[in-house]
């Protein structure tokens, strides 16, 4: 089976390792949840206008490396 969606030869994603701390601040602020969680993630837009750029821009990724620690020792 082909994926139906292909990553261009050049592409650029934004990956922020934090603490629960952080990630909570985040959750909060942009989904109105006041708690840690292991993982956020932003997408940027295809169709913005000003992004005219020779990269793929894919966006934010934030990961609590305390909730994963957590899941890990929880997880075996």
């Amino acid at each position: 089976l082909q994926p139906s969606y292909r990553l261009p030869a050049i592409a650029n994603l934004s990956l922020v390792l934090c603490d629960d701390a952080h990630i909570q601040q985040l959750n909060q602020q942009y989904r109105g949840k006041d708690t840690p969680t292991d993982v956020l993630s932003f997408e940027i837009p295809d169709e913005s206008p000003a992004l005219q750029l020779p990269v793929k821009l894919l966006g934010d990724l934030i990961i609590s490396l305390d909730t994963a620690a957590r899941q890990a020792e929880e997880r075996g």
